[in-house]
């Protein structure tokens, strides 16, 4: 069988977020509520591990765990097809060969939007990137609530295994972490976030 981005392999990650939508779908019946449509999101999760490939992160597990375990605790607060495949397809952009406008053609503008929102993108007045916490200031003053819970979960995903980067750049996340995120965490439209569990995870690495 070709493997393509149209292909959706089972692993461990894929599984469990699956198992998940179902489970929230089933929920969802219960409360006559909206359902999402897993055979898209599905769509999002092939895309994801296509693109990531074999990409690896320092932990030495598939980088693509990452953008599906961070879908899956969104979905947990945000049971929305656009925004699960939009944290699916997060890190796209920056650190693959897919482009917005393959993200526009193959899913929506909407999901093309939170992708590129969630950017981390060259300032073109310093030439720097911008950091993950000027990404999250620029959402949320753009109101964009589903872009600032992908975020958040983006890095507190990123916070429990830090352990796996060097000091240096530990203190650089915390210190970013308790600057910009526990900020906004903190407010009451985003504490379902848990800003405890942040500095919890922070005070960890401390040093």
């Amino acid at each position: 069988m070709t493997h393509n981005k149209y292909t959706l392999e089972h692993c461990i990650y894929s599984d469990s977020l699956l198992n998940k939508l179902e489970e929230l779908n089933n929920n969802q019946i219960q409360y006559k509520n909206e359902q999402v449509d897993i055979t898209y999101i599905k769509k999002g999760l092939s895309f994801a591990k296509y693109y990531h490939g074999s990409q690896i992160r320092k932990s030495g597990e598939p980088y693509y765990s990452h953008p599906i375990i961070v879908a899956e605790m969104v979905a947990e607060k945000k049971f929305k097809e656009d925004v699960i495949i939009g944290a699916l397809l997060h890190d796209t952009l920056e650190d693959t060969t897919l482009t917005l406008s393959d993200i526009e053609l193959e899913f929506s503008t909407r999901i093309a939007e939170i992708v590129d929102r969630l950017t981390r993108k060259i300032d073109p007045i310093t030439n720097k990137k911008m950091s993950a916490g000027e990404c999250l200031i620029q959402s949320f003053l753009l109101k964009d609530d589903d872009v600032t819970l992908i975020k958040m979960f983006d890095r507190f995903h990123n916070i429990s295994t830090i352990n796996y980067m060097s000091k240096e750049k530990q203190k650089r996340i915390i210190d970013e972490t308790l600057r910009d995120f526990y900020i906004i965490s903190s407010l009451k439209e985003y504490n379902l976030f848990l800003p405890n569990i942040v500095t919890s995870e922070c005070d960890n690495f401390l040093f």
